[in-house]
């Protein structure tokens, strides 16, 4: 058994994060909605004056590439990997990395000139041959970290609350529960969910919910 003052110092941690990221997620929702409501600079004008928000245009250059693998388990000794693509790009403010979506990758190569959006020193967009992709912003990206954090917590805090809730959670209801409460909160911050993201956030918490009451209720 768990000491009482064990599970009261961890109830009392898991409250702080919750709490510490709630802080986070305002002052990056913030900066999120300027960025997204922010217009192209005008000339001469630059994208880290807090003033005037924009979104700096610049010519830039390809200076590098590379890919690598991401693997996960499966659980039953299978391994699932996905291709990860890196476009490393010289601009007005410096040189910076870009997680590209696989058509750019293809599309560019070393010494390729493109053009770039920029907000602060990240590169938000960029274009070449023909193609357009757009990348979040280090406060979108900020945000749904913090997010995942504060749910991880709460977890945590309900756990410490309700010990039976620990095998569910353990048997696939956390993941199938936290997933749509930190899609459905970022959409709802940011305002970008599609039908699909609905559809699909709605079905992994019925499918979390199901879980949960039926290995709840199990001695």
């Amino acid at each position: 058994m768990v000491s009482l003052g064990l599970r009261a110092l961890v109830l009392a941690a898991a409250v702080w994060v919750v709490v510490r990221c709630w802080s986070s997620v305002e002052e990056q929702h913030r900066t999120t909605v300027a960025y997204r409501n922010a217009p192209v600079c005008a000339a001469g004008q630059a994208s880290g004056d807090p003033s005037h928000p924009c979104v700096e245009q610049s010519a830039a250059r390809i200076v590098d590439k590379s890919s690598y693998q991401t693997c996960n388990g499966d659980g039953n000794n299978g391994v699932s990997c996905v291709n990860q693509y890196v476009v490393t790009v010289r601009h007005a403010r410096g040189t910076g990395a870009v997680p590209a979506k696989s058509p750019m990758y293809q599309a560019v190569h070393e010494g390729d000139a493109v053009t770039v959006r920029l907000w602060g020193d990240a590169v938000v967009r960029m274009e070449a041959h023909g193609r357009t992709e757009t990348y979040d912003s280090p406060a979108e990206l900020s945000l749904l970290r913090e997010l995942c954090l504060a749910c991880t917590a709460l977890g945590v805090a309900m756990v410490v609350l309700v010990p039976r809730l620990l095998p569910p959670f353990l048997m696939g209801a956390a993941p199938l529960l936290a997933v749509p409460v930190v899609g459905i909160t970022n959409g709802l911050l940011v305002g970008s969910l599609a039908l699909w993201q609905w559809i699909l956030f709605v079905a992994m918490g019925v499918a979390g919910l199901v879980v949960l009451i039926v290995l709840f209720g199990e001695d």
